[in-house]
């Protein structure tokens, strides 16, 4: 079970919670407590940062996704389960350069509830005449049942997606970590790594874009689930991970093309 989320919290009670006997020796900086709360050997860290975690893993389930063609939101209904959870939206936008590239989504709504954004990344390359921009989205909610997900975009030239995930056995809503990278200011490639913090038995989920010619796909190293939308002249993927190990993973992401990456992750725990 999950420690307390506020008051008085020990070591002893951490301890416990990561499986050691209770009374036993134990020092917050041995790795299994650090693995609880994802904090690296030696890092600065206070009780507090063990509020509400859980041993229990939790489990990332794509519930939904879509995609168009068009400047529009791409909208989806998708079936929540009953009970609480955490959803995630993954949103992918294409805008044509010279438009405005820094506004990314200025809402997403799920059944009529607001998201909260957790990470955002705008690229353009004026030589291609678009770019991309990449958010992530939670919302902690007990709807269930068919619930509509939707937003705002910039004005563009379309080919946008959404891919939305439901997380069960999450401690918080926040993310533990978020990272972001691209390559639209270097050089066009077939490969581009993002590092994401994780903590142990969590869930990992991202959003990637990568411009090239279509007819291909988007997969990773270390492996995760993905989902491709393919469109003629790019490719969007939304992924996600479950049981993670602690500590900093390095994702490759691999497209059949050269062309340039826009990458947005986050780490759930």
């Amino acid at each position: 079970m999950a420690l307390q989320s506020s008051g008085q919290i020990s070591l002893n009670d951490i301890h416990v919670e990561a499986g050691g006997s209770s009374g036993s020796q134990a020092a917050i900086n041995d790795s299994d407590i650090r693995d609880l709360a994802g904090k690296s050997s030696g890092s600065q860290m206070a009780f507090s940062e063990w509020y509400g975690v859980s041993a229990a893993n939790t489990t990332a389930t794509r519930i939904g996704g879509s995609s168009t063609t068009t400047n529009q939101f791409p909208n989806n209904v998708s079936t929540l389960s009953s009970g609480n959870k955490l959803i995630v939206v993954v949103v992918l936008l294409r805008v044509q350069s010279g438009s405005s590239i820094s506004n990314g989504p200025t809402y997403v709504t799920v059944g009529g509830q607001s998201a909260t954004l957790r990470a955002i990344i705008n690229r353009n390359v004026s030589s291609l005449s678009y770019g991309h921009i990449n958010s992530i989205w939670t919302l902690e909610t007990t709807l269930s049942g068919s619930q509509l997900t939707t937003g705002s975009t910039t004005t563009g030239t379309g080919n946008n997606s959404c891919h939305i995930y439901e997380v069960t056995g999450h401690t918080q809503a926040t993310p533990r970590s978020v990272a972001v990278t691209s390559n639209y200011t270097g050089s066009a490639s077939t490969t581009d790594t993002i590092a994401l913090a994780q903590t142990s038995g969590g869930s990992a989920i991202f959003g990637v874009t990568a411009s090239g010619f279509g007819g291909g796909s988007l997969s990773s190293s270390p492996s995760t689930t993905v989902v491709n939308n393919t469109f003629s002249n790019l490719n969007h993927a939304g992924a996600h991970k479950d049981n993670t190990t602690a500590g900093t993973t390095a994702y490759t992401w691999t497209n059949n093309q050269s062309g340039y990456f826009n990458i947005v992750a986050a780490s759930f725990k």
